[in-house]
Order: C-alpha cells, then structure tokens, then sequence
C-alpha cells in the first residue's frame, strides 16, 4: 500500500516541474534521501494496535495515507544551483534552427545576438528573457564543444538549448534532443543556472516529532523503534507485528 502512495507521488511529482528540477529537503551526494522507513513507523506507533498494526483494511489505509500526506510534500518554486567548469549541467533539451526567415525572421542571414556569426557545431542559443546560462558560456554536448553567441524564444516549449545548424532540412530534422551537458574546462570558475522546478519535503521521523502530534509515549516509542538496535534486531518481515506489539506494552 505504502508503495503504491510513493508510486503516485513521484508520478505527479515528474508531472510537474518545468525543467524536471527537483530538489529534497533531506538529500545526499545530490541525492533524496529515503523516508519509506520513517512515514512508516509513524504510522505504526500511532495506529499500531492490535489489528490496526497488522489488517489494512479502507479505514487503515486512509490513516496511513493521512501520515503519508503529511510526510511527503511539494511546491512549485524556482532553483538555482552552481556549476563549475567540468561539471554536469544535468540534461537539457535542445531544438535546432538555422539561419533562414522561417527560423530567424527579420534576423535571417545576419549575426548573432553576440555579434559574431554563426557556426554549425559551434553556435548555441539560449532563451532572451529566461536564459539558461549566460551569454559566452562554453557548453559540450553529445562530445561537442559549443559557445553561447545567441538568444531566441524557446523557454516555453521547455528547450535549454537552440543548436544552429548549416541549413533548414537539418534544423527541421533535429526535432528535440536530449542530452547531458557540462560546462568546458577553461570558463569562469562557476556559472549560476536557475530552473522552474519542484523542492520535496521528505520529512523523517525527527521532522514529524517536530510537529508536534505525537503523544509524549508515542514520541519515546518512534524513537526506539528508529533506533539502530532496534532495526537490527527484527527482520524486516517482522517489523510490523513488533512495533504493533510494542505498542501495547
């Protein structure tokens, strides 16, 4: 059951972000930490008696739900994170475009916003008004090594990255591409890269015990049933019948 709750929030939680930006508030090494353990064993020392430890029957799934709810959370906010030269930029999408009126407009055939220009497998553009990187950032993608020398309008289809390409057939032939890209060695030290993402409250036991809704015996009973000797004590089968029995003590 409690999977199937995980399942669903990380499916709305795909859904979401704009960029696919997330971040946690418990993360390690870039990674979420997991509080599977943790929103479970609330839910047994709170309702952990007698054959609500054990029998999930609508009701009990609702309060496990409930606690669930409680301990997982997102929002809609905007990340920003630093990169140094060498390091991932995460995947980005990219479109291509070329420099003919149907891609450029009144642009076509002239230079860059930067003034120089472009080149195929060289020229990257990036968003005018919501810029991925700055203007002169060296970006390599798919083992290529770009320049950022010009700006389009693209952030709404959820594209990073414009590619100039030498005509229109191989433009229109790009469609949308993903890849992972990393800033060159040899930029400025560090670069700030802001995207529209989704920032997970994954809250473990300590959070939940902030909140204040334990009883002062649920709180002493979260805590040792948290514990490493406890953990290690009972196989994980038996987890749920020994927090449901321990909360009859």
């Amino acid at each position: 059951v409690l999977s199937g709750y995980y399942m669903d929030f990380n499916t709305k939680l795909g859904q979401n972000g704009e960029d696919g930006a997330v971040t946690y508030l418990h993360e390690k090494n870039g990674n979420y930490v997991s509080n599977y353990y943790d929103t479970l064993m609330v839910y047994m020392v709170k309702y952990g008696t007698g054959d609500i430890g054990v029998d999930m029957d609508q009701r009990h799934k609702d309060k496990l739900k409930e606690i669930f709810d409680e301990m997982n959370s997102f929002e809609n906010t905007t990340i920003t994170t630093t990169i140094k030269a060498g390091e991932s930029l995460g995947n980005v999408v990219t479109s291509g475009y070329c420099q003919c009126s149907i891609c450029c407009g009144q642009w076509a055939g002239g230079p860059t916003a930067s003034g120089v220009m472009p080149k195929p497998d060289h020229t990257l553009a990036v968003d005018a008004q919501n810029p991925f990187v700055p203007m002169g950032t060296r970006i390599i993608m798919n083992g290529i090594e770009y320049t950022v020398e010009d700006t389009g309008a693209f952030d709404r289809y959820g594209v990073q990255f414009d590619v100039f390409c030498a005509d229109h057939a191989t433009a229109s032939a790009w469609g949308h591409q993903t890849f992972e890209a990393f800033l060159a060695d040899g930029d400025e030290n560090e670069i700030t890269v802001t995207k529209k993402g989704c920032y997970v409250k994954n809250l473990n036991y300590e959070d939940y015990i902030a909140l204040g809704k334990l009883t002062e015996k649920e709180e002493e009973l979260l805590r040792e049933v948290m514990s490493e000797e406890f953990r290690n004590e009972i196989p994980s089968f038996g987890v749920g019948s020994d927090v449901a029995n321990l909360a009859l003590t």
